[in-house]
């Protein structure tokens, strides 16, 4: 039983230490491309279409009558603020927000289908150990019920 467990703990070690090198290597991978991205200047870019610079990415307002739906929100809301004001642009006039896939969230989504594998696996060894710790133990009892 022993060497089963300890064969057992070194391939999820293996498979932990694996998954954290993938993430490590993501992470480079991410912040090499940020360093890459270069937002266009605060302008507007047609009668209805308005684009407002953020720090790494662009925010994006289209006008709907009086009011705006803001695409891709941003990350600081003190720049978009500051942009807006450059457009003669009340915030309180974005009425809503239309949010797309950014690669901020692709990173976390995928830390988080590590974190979900990673308890799923715990399940299902430890749903393995008690099934295997069981037939052990039945048969351990029997055997003293023979003699």
């Amino acid at each position: 039983m022993k060497k089963f467990f300890g064969k057992l703990g070194r391939w999820l070690l293996g498979i932990i230490v694996f998954l954290l090198v993938l993430a490590i290597i993501y992470m480079i991978v991410f912040r090499s491309s940020i360093k890459k991205m270069t937002p266009a200047d605060t302008a507007r870019l047609t009668e209805d279409v308005y684009a407002v610079r953020d720090k790494y990415v662009n925010m994006y307002l289209v006008r709907d009558g009086n009011n705006f739906i803001a695409v891709d929100a941003g990350i600081k809301p003190r720049n978009i603020r500051g942009e807006l004001k450059k457009l003669d642009i009340d915030p309180e006039r974005v009425k809503a927000v239309f949010l797309t896939l950014s690669a901020l969230g692709v990173m976390w989504m995928w830390l988080s289908i590590f974190a979900d594998v990673g308890v799923t696996l715990l399940c299902v060894l430890n749903a393995l150990r008690i099934i295997y710790v069981q037939r052990y133990l039945r048969v351990e009892k029997k055997e003293k019920r023979n003699p």
